[in-house]
């Protein structure tokens, strides 16, 4: 049951379409954004009964198990 009007090629593109070629910024940026997937340790967070919302990566949560980012203290601050 085909439509003998409509294009087979999506968008009325033709085969000749050339795919892009990414630089070398583009490449670094997608193995920067590629750590996102990678396992890392996770610690619990005091009276948060193991729930996901209670776990944290361990690289953010300071020496005393509390959150690192998100505070207002370090802003503005250089040493």
């Amino acid at each position: 049951m085909s439509n003998p009007e409509r294009s087979e090629t999506p968008s009325g593109r033709g085969a000749e379409t050339e795919k892009p070629v990414p630089d070398e910024s583009a490449r670094t940026k997608a193995k920067e954004m590629m750590k996102a997937y990678e396992d890392r340790p996770t610690a619990v967070l005091p009276g948060s009964d193991n729930t996901v919302a209670g776990t944290a990566v361990s690289e953010w949560l300071d020496e005393e198990g509390q959150p690192i980012y998100g505070r207002n203290d370090d802003a503005g601050n250089s040493s």
